[in-house]
């Protein structure tokens, strides 16, 4: 998840980190990789993994877990399921061989979102200090231990990982409808300067944000699974369309008003003043339909012009 914030922060509004591994202290010793990941050797490791790997049975797959006992078959399946995965050997290979070792500590310092990291209390594949560490390398990050609990919460306590989770997002859903609503802001200050590239940049970036926070909730998933949690996060990403509805109204004003009327708010933005209107709970949206034409670029066939 680390990588992944450091590859484009951009589109992240908040992270949750369960016993996150920093450093890649895992695998083989760092001199053994060079040799390890040549040619000969890694055509020898798949089978060589295989053989070691041997069968997945209920007290291998729950060794991190504080109590095994709780552990189903439902929870045993995934790691059955991985071993029927084409290459699954040469990949897990490659991850253990990775050189250099990976090293995230430098990308801790470089986090800018809020950031909620959850260790199980009896953690035995990385001890809990190490997710404090890592909370207390965040500038905004937050720790909790889950009592009970070993290295896989999210499978063992998830009724009790999702206690911790929810307020925490409840946090991140305040902070996104205080962005826009600062965006408004500003973006008032800059049409009253006459700096109109900058008010389009400040909606511009406001849009970005309101991608960001939908990526990284995933309600197209989060609706099979908890579908409170995905009408929160619908309600909350409509709240701050409707206010880019205002932001960009003086750039494109009769798309602001389509989606003004969209959300139930009427169709014409006027009188409403500047400010991010409500979205009430309930509301039946209207029939979304595209706000522009696509354009067809003709093909080009390679003669010249007569």
């Amino acid at each position: 998840v680390l990588e992944m914030y450091a590859r484009a922060p951009e589109r992240v509004r908040a992270l949750v980190l369960l016993a996150p591994a920093i450093t890649g202290d895992v695998g083989a010793p760092p001199r053994l990789r060079p040799l390890l990941r040549t040619a000969p050797v890694r055509h020898l490791a798949p089978p060589i993994v295989q053989r070691f790997a041997g069968e997945v049975t209920h007290a291998r797959s729950t060794r991190s877990w504080a109590d095994p006992s709780r552990a189903t078959d439902a929870d045993i399946a995934p790691y059955r399921d991985l071993l029927r995965t084409e290459g699954w050997a040469r990949g897990l290979w490659d991850v253990m061989t990775a050189e250099p070792p990976p090293d995230l500590r430098p990308v801790l310092r470089r986090v800018h979102v809020p950031t909620l990291v959850v260790t199980g209390a009896q953690d035995r594949t990385i001890a809990p200090r190490w997710g404090r560490w890592v909370a207390d390398a965040v500038p905004d990050g937050r720790f909790a231990l889950l009592a009970d609990c070993g290295h896989v919460p999210h499978q063992e306590r998830p009724d009790e990982l999702a206690t911790l989770v929810r307020p925490f997002l409840a946090d991140v859903d305040r902070a996104l409808l205080t962005t826009i609503d600062g965006v408004l802001i500003e973006a008032a200050a800059a049409l009253e300067a006459v700096e109109l590239r900058r008010g389009l940049r400040l909606a511009l970036g406001g849009a970005q944000e309101v991608n960001a926070y939908l990526n990284e909730l995933e309600p197209w998933r989060t609706a099979k699974t908890d579908p409170v949690r995905t009408g929160t996060t619908l309600h909350v990403a409509l709240q701050a369309i409707a206010g880019l509805a205002v932001a960009f109204a003086p750039y494109t004003p009769f798309s602001s008003a389509t989606i003004h009327g969209w959300l139930g708010l009427g169709d014409v933005l006027e009188g409403g003043g500047w400010r991010r209107p409500d979205v009430p709970a309930g509301t039946r949206l209207g029939e979304a339909t595209p706000l522009f034409d696509r354009v067809e670029l003709p093909e080009e066939d390679g003669s010249a012009p007569a």
